[in-house]
């Protein structure tokens, strides 16, 4: 029994050897990655240069299926397999230039309620430099510009900086977000908005409150032209 007991843990362990081995080959090597890429149905990798495991990048990735698309301009990703040994996924950058998304049956409105799940990781995850130039959805750009770096842990979202725009403003923030519960928020940052009469208008904002109950929002404007400073309050929910 005990004999038999050994050669089973020796089998074992030489089979978990081979995959190790052979996720090495896979991940670790450009060879290996190009293989793996190529098994993706639909997907379109131009220009690949790196290793999965590691860092990457392309002139341009593109997935189809039907009427469905993506398509990603210049992506490059940096990150850190070591992570990995303490539960984390560490991205170190994740760069792309502009995204298209078209997605025909997105088009129509869902008469479904809006809703949030609890959200949870089976590691924790951390962002050192993510930058998006810009994202379309069917033909319709809904961002520029977006920068982020943040920490995802049990404890929730901490954003260190979150900054995008869209063609009337321009909003920069930092601060915590749980996943969970009533996804309490606390954040701080400035918005941009649409300069009247030429002169900008910057809003300090300042958000805290629970995204599935309600959210206060306080801002604080000041008129650059006069210093006259201007404090306002709304809440939404």
């Amino acid at each position: 029994m005990k004999r038999w007991l050994r050669y089973g843990l020796f089998s074992l362990l030489g089979l978990l050897l081979v995959l190790a081995i052979s996720l090495s080959l896979l991940l670790g090597t450009q060879g290996g990655s190009r293989w793996l890429l190529a098994q993706v149905p639909g997907l379109q990798v131009d220009d690949f240069d790196g290793r999965l495991g590691g860092s990457w990048s392309a002139t341009q990735l593109r997935w189809q299926q039907g009427e469905n698309s993506v398509q990603v301009m210049a992506p490059r990703l940096d990150w850190s397999p070591a992570c990995l040994l303490r539960l984390t996924l560490c991205i170190e950058q994740l760069h792309s230039g502009p995204i298209s998304l078209v997605f025909p049956g997105d088009e129509q409105p869902s008469s479904e309620p809006f809703s949030l799940p609890d959200l949870s990781l089976p590691l924790a995850l951390q962002l050192g430099q993510v930058q998006i130039d810009s994202l379309q959805l069917n033909g319709v750009e809904q961002l520029q510009g977006l920068q982020l770096a943040a920490r995802w842990t049990a404890q929730g979202i901490q954003i260190d900086n979150l900054s995008l725009a869209t063609a009337d403003l321009q909003v920069a923030l930092q601060g915590q977000l749980q996943t969970s519960d009533n996804w309490p928020l606390q954040l701080s940052g400035q918005l941009q908005l649409p300069a009247p009469e030429q002169q900008a208008w910057p809003l300090a904002l300042q958000l805290e409150g629970e995204l599935r109950e309600r959210v206060q929002i306080t801002g604080q404007q000041q008129r650059l032209s006069d210093r006259r400073t201007e404090r306002l309050a709304t809440t939404l929910g």
